[in-house]
């Protein structure tokens, strides 16, 4: 595969070549038209499944689960970045480093 990244004339200038570019903006419309149409068809399938009163449909020949989860009042949550300021010794004592930071790129776009 051919080098889509070339330097340019400046010190630390990089340049995507053109194409790949066009191909990027493509691909990142493509996906944000089709995440468009999923929740479309998520909020369809919320309202049937609320108004039906069912909670879970499976098609193990399509390999597909839906499940809906009601949503509830009151429900707890644990207010970590408080109970850090708070208590730092605790928090200290019980925070274990234990994850991989993940390689990987972000693509703006501005349409």
């Amino acid at each position: 595969m051919n080098k889509i990244i070339t330097l340019g004339t400046e010190k630390n200038e990089f340049i995507v070549k053109p194409e790949a570019m066009d191909m990027i903006v493509d691909i990142e419309k493509k996906i944000k038209e089709l995440k468009n149409k999923q929740d479309d068809y998520k909020k369809i399938l919320l309202n049937e499944m609320e108004e039906m009163g069912i909670f879970k449909i499976e098609n193990e020949q399509k390999g597909i689960t839906i499940s809906y989860i009601e949503a509830k009042d009151n429900l707890e949550k644990f207010n970590q970045l408080r109970f850090r300021e708070d208590h730092p010794d605790l928090y200290d004592e019980y925070v274990t480093l234990d994850g991989k930071k993940s390689a990987y790129i972000t693509i703006k776009t501005k349409w």
